[in-house]
Protein backbone atom coordinates (compact mmCIF):
# COMPACT_ATOMS: atom_id res chain seq x y z
CA UNK A 1 0.00 0.00 0.00
CA UNK A 2 1.42 3.35 -0.64
CA UNK A 3 0.15 7.02 -1.91
CA UNK A 4 2.44 9.63 -3.06
CA UNK A 5 1.48 13.37 -2.44
CA UNK A 6 3.17 15.98 -4.32
CA UNK A 7 2.95 19.16 -4.81
CA UNK A 8 1.67 20.76 -8.11
CA UNK A 9 3.97 19.73 -10.60
CA UNK A 10 1.58 18.73 -13.29
CA UNK A 11 2.42 15.17 -13.16
CA UNK A 12 -1.02 13.67 -13.25
CA UNK A 13 -1.94 10.10 -12.45
CA UNK A 14 -1.06 7.27 -14.31
CA UNK A 15 -2.84 4.09 -14.51
CA UNK A 16 0.20 1.86 -14.32
CA UNK A 17 1.34 3.38 -11.30
CA UNK A 18 1.60 0.76 -8.20
CA UNK A 19 -0.32 3.22 -5.27
CA UNK A 20 -2.26 6.09 -5.33
CA UNK A 21 -1.17 9.70 -7.00
CA UNK A 22 -1.77 12.97 -5.51
CA UNK A 23 -0.91 16.07 -6.07
CA UNK A 24 -2.38 19.68 -4.42
CA UNK A 25 -4.06 22.27 -6.60
CA UNK A 26 -2.64 24.55 -5.90
CA UNK A 27 1.72 25.24 -5.58
CA UNK A 28 2.53 23.67 -2.75
CA UNK A 29 1.35 22.63 0.71
CA UNK A 30 2.20 26.14 2.26
CA UNK A 31 -0.31 27.54 -0.19
CA UNK A 32 -2.74 26.47 2.59
CA UNK A 33 -1.48 28.05 5.37
CA UNK A 34 1.01 30.79 4.64
CA UNK A 35 -1.69 33.77 4.36
CA UNK A 36 -1.56 36.91 5.31
CA UNK A 37 -3.83 36.90 8.24
CA UNK A 38 -2.12 33.99 9.54
CA UNK A 39 1.49 35.47 9.36
CA UNK A 40 -0.02 38.48 11.18
CA UNK A 41 -1.58 36.07 13.99
CA UNK A 42 1.53 34.74 14.23
CA UNK A 43 3.03 38.07 14.81
CA UNK A 44 0.47 38.88 17.27
CA UNK A 45 1.20 35.84 19.25
CA UNK A 46 5.19 36.67 19.52
CA UNK A 47 3.75 39.60 21.87
CA UNK A 48 2.45 37.73 24.71
CA UNK A 49 5.34 37.33 27.76
CA UNK A 50 7.27 40.21 26.48
CA UNK A 51 8.53 42.67 29.05
CA UNK A 52 7.12 45.71 26.72
CA UNK A 53 4.64 45.98 24.33
CA UNK A 54 6.29 45.64 20.66
CA UNK A 55 4.40 46.51 17.88
CA UNK A 56 5.27 42.87 16.23
CA UNK A 57 1.37 43.17 14.75
CA UNK A 58 2.42 46.45 12.87
CA UNK A 59 5.86 45.29 11.67
CA UNK A 60 4.25 42.19 10.43
CA UNK A 61 1.94 43.98 8.46
CA UNK A 62 4.06 46.12 6.51
CA UNK A 63 6.76 43.60 5.75
CA UNK A 64 3.70 41.64 4.31
CA UNK A 65 2.86 44.80 2.75
CA UNK A 66 6.32 45.40 1.46
CA UNK A 67 6.60 42.23 -0.08
CA UNK A 68 3.27 41.79 -1.64
CA UNK A 69 1.94 43.79 -5.21
CA UNK A 70 -1.02 45.69 -4.04
CA UNK A 71 -3.19 44.03 -6.55
CA UNK A 72 -2.60 40.85 -4.67
CA UNK A 73 -3.48 42.29 -1.43
CA UNK A 74 -6.61 43.54 -2.68
CA UNK A 75 -7.92 40.42 -4.85
CA UNK A 76 -7.24 37.41 -2.48
CA UNK A 77 -8.87 35.60 -5.26
CA UNK A 78 -6.02 35.79 -7.74
CA UNK A 79 -4.32 33.56 -9.08
CA UNK A 80 -1.03 34.07 -7.76
CA UNK A 81 -2.34 32.65 -4.12
CA UNK A 82 -2.60 29.66 -5.98
CA UNK A 83 0.13 29.49 -8.32
CA UNK A 84 3.61 31.16 -6.30
CA UNK A 85 5.28 29.08 -3.93
CA UNK A 86 4.11 31.06 -0.99
CA UNK A 87 6.32 29.16 1.17
CA UNK A 88 9.59 31.35 -0.38
CA UNK A 89 6.85 34.31 -0.25
CA UNK A 90 6.23 33.52 3.69
CA UNK A 91 10.04 33.02 4.81
CA UNK A 92 10.75 36.71 3.02
CA UNK A 93 8.42 38.00 4.86
CA UNK A 94 9.69 36.51 7.77
CA UNK A 95 13.45 37.17 7.60
CA UNK A 96 12.20 40.93 7.09
CA UNK A 97 10.53 41.02 10.35
CA UNK A 98 13.22 39.36 12.22
CA UNK A 99 15.43 42.35 10.93
CA UNK A 100 13.30 44.78 11.74
CA UNK A 101 12.62 43.44 15.16
CA UNK A 102 16.58 42.66 15.83
CA UNK A 103 16.12 39.01 16.08
CA UNK A 104 17.56 35.96 14.82
CA UNK A 105 15.99 34.35 11.79
CA UNK A 106 13.88 31.56 13.63
CA UNK A 107 10.70 31.26 11.17
CA UNK A 108 12.20 29.15 8.13
CA UNK A 109 10.01 27.04 5.90
CA UNK A 110 11.58 24.03 7.77
CA UNK A 111 9.57 25.73 10.94
CA UNK A 112 6.24 26.51 9.09
CA UNK A 113 4.10 23.78 10.58
CA UNK A 114 3.82 25.95 13.53
CA UNK A 115 1.57 27.83 11.60
CA UNK A 116 -0.75 24.93 11.14
CA UNK A 117 -2.19 25.57 14.82
CA UNK A 118 -3.28 29.06 14.10
CA UNK A 119 -5.36 28.17 11.67
CA UNK A 120 -9.51 28.03 12.85
CA UNK A 121 -11.32 24.85 11.71
CA UNK A 122 -13.09 26.82 8.98
CA UNK A 123 -10.02 27.96 7.28
CA UNK A 124 -8.81 24.26 6.34
CA UNK A 125 -9.49 24.17 2.90
CA UNK A 126 -11.44 21.41 2.03
CA UNK A 127 -8.76 20.16 -0.02
CA UNK A 128 -6.60 18.99 2.25
CA UNK A 129 -9.10 17.62 4.66
CA UNK A 130 -9.97 15.33 0.80
CA UNK A 131 -6.17 14.97 0.83
CA UNK A 132 -5.92 13.82 4.74
CA UNK A 133 -8.54 11.03 4.33
CA UNK A 134 -7.33 9.88 1.24
CA UNK A 135 -4.25 8.96 3.10
CA UNK A 136 -6.09 7.76 6.09
CA UNK A 137 -8.14 5.00 3.65
CA UNK A 138 -4.63 4.15 2.76
CA UNK A 139 -2.92 3.68 5.97
CA UNK A 140 -6.11 2.84 8.24
CA UNK A 141 -6.32 -1.07 9.64
CA UNK A 142 -8.53 -3.54 7.39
Amino acid sequence: KGICLFDRIGRGANPDDPMLVLEWNKRELENYFTTPEILIKWATMQIKGELFNNNYTEIMETCINDFTAPQYLRDRNSEWWNDTKLGDWAESIFREFFIRTNQPMTMRKSNFYELIPLLQPAQVNREVIEKLDAVFEIIKPQ
